[in-house]
C-alpha cells in the first residue's frame, strides 16, 4: 500500500508540474484567445484540486490495469492471439488461431458485415423491434446509417458537437473491427448520441430532398432498387422484411419518378399532395415495422 501511495504522489507532483508549465506559460495566450469566453475571472481552486486528485488516481488505476491484464494475458495464452484486443482483431477467428492472421480482404469484409450488424442494432434500439434484417437495403438499417452520417456532417461544423460525434464514431469504429458478433448492450453507451445524430441527419436529409430538383433522386432510388433486386436474387429465400423493403424502395422510386415528370398541355397526371404522400410513406413504414414484429 505504501508503494502505491508513493507512486501516486510522484505522479501527482509530475502531472502538476507539467500542467502548470503548459497552462501558465506555453499555451496561456492560446487558451485566452480560443476559449476566453468560457474562462472564469478567477480560478476555482477547490474544483481544480478535486479534479487533479481524481484524474491522477484514475490515470494510475488505468495504467495498473493495463499492465496487469497484459501480464495475465501473456501467462494464460502462450500463443499470444488472445493477449489483447488488438491481437484478437488481427486474427481471422481468435477462437481458432490456426486459421492465421486476417488479411486486408478479411478486415474489409469484417468491417462491411459489422456496419450492417451495428446499424441494424441501432435501428432495433430506436424502433423497439426485436429484429431488424441485416440486409443492406432494409430501409430501417439504411436510413439509420445515412441519417447518422448526415448528422455527424452537420455536427462537424460546430466544435463542441464535433467532440460528441468523434466519440460516437470512435466507439462505433472499434466494433467494426471486432471479430465477434456482440449484442445491443455494447451500443448502449453511445446510443443516445447516435439517436441525436440520426435526428439531425433526418432534418438535413429532408432539407436536402426539398432543394433537389430534376432526376437525381429518382435515378438514385432506381439504382437502389436494381442493386437490392440483384442482392435478393442471390440470397434466397427472402423474409418478410426483405420483400417489404423491395416493395418500399420500388414504390418510392415510382413516386419520385412521377413527381419529376414535367407538366405538359393536355397531359393529366395524378400527383399526390404532400400530406397524402407523407401519410402513404408513414403507412408503408408502419406496415414494415409490424411485419418485422410479427415475423419474430
Amino acid at each position: 500500500m505504501l508503494f502505491y501511495l508513493k507512486v501516486y504522489l510522484c505522479a501527482l507532483v509530475g502531472f502538476l508540474a507539467i500542467d502548470l508549465v503548459w497552462l501558465g506559460v506555453v499555451a496561456r495566450s492560446f487558451y485566452r484567445k480560443q476559449l476566453g469566453f468560457l474562462l472564469a475571472d478567477q480560478p476555482n481552486w477547490l474544483a481544480a484540486i478535486i479534479f487533479y486528485l481524481l484524474f491522477v488516481a484514475g490515470m494510475l488505476v488505468f495504467a495498473i490495469w493495463v499492465s496487469w491484464t497484459s501480464r495475465m494475458g501473456a501467462s494464460a495464452d502462450r500463443g499470444g492471439h488472445m493477449a489483447s484486443y488488438s491481437s484478437q482483431m488481427l486474427y481471422k477467428d481468435p477462437l481458432e488461431p490456426d486459421q492465421g492472421r486476417a488479411t486486408a480482404a478479411d478486415l474489409t469484409l469484417r468491417v462491411g458485415r459489422n456496419v450492417l450488424v451495428r446499424g441494424a442494432q441501432l435501428a432495433e434500439l430506436a424502433t423497439r423491434l426485436p429484429w431488424v434484417s441485416r440486409t443492406w437495403y432494409n430501409p430501417l438499417l439504411l436510413i439509420t446509417l445515412i441519417a447518422v452520417v448526415l448528422g455527424a456532417w452537420r455536427c462537424w461544423q460546430h466544435p463542441w458537437d464535433a467532440v460528441a460525434s468523434l466519440y460516437f464514431f470512435s466507439h462505433f469504429g472499434v466494433y467494426l473491427l471486432w471479430p465477434f458478433d456482440e449484442n445491443q448492450r455494447f451500443l448502449l453507451p453511445v446510443a443516445p448520441i447516435g439517436f441525436l445524430l440520426a435526428v439531425r441527419g433526418m432534418k438535413a436529409g429532408v432539407s436536402l430532398l426539398s432543394t433537389q430538383k430534376g432526376k437525381a433522386i429518382p435515378v438514385a432510388l432506381w439504382m437502389i432498387v436494381a442493386a437490392a433486386a440483384a442482392t435478393a436474387a442471390v440470397s434466397r429465400p427472402l423474409g418478410r422484411q426483405e420483400l417489404l423493403s423491395l416493395a418500399l424502395w420500388t414504390g418510392c422510386a415510382i413516386w419520385f419518378t412521377l413527381r419529376s415528370l414535367p407538366r405538359r398541355p393536355g397531359f393529366v397526371l395524378w400527383r399526390p399532395s404532400p400530406v397524402v404522400a407523407k401519410a402513404g410513406l408513414a403507412v408503408v413504414f408502419a406496415v414494415l415495422c409490424l411485419a418485422g414484429l410479427a415475423g419474430r
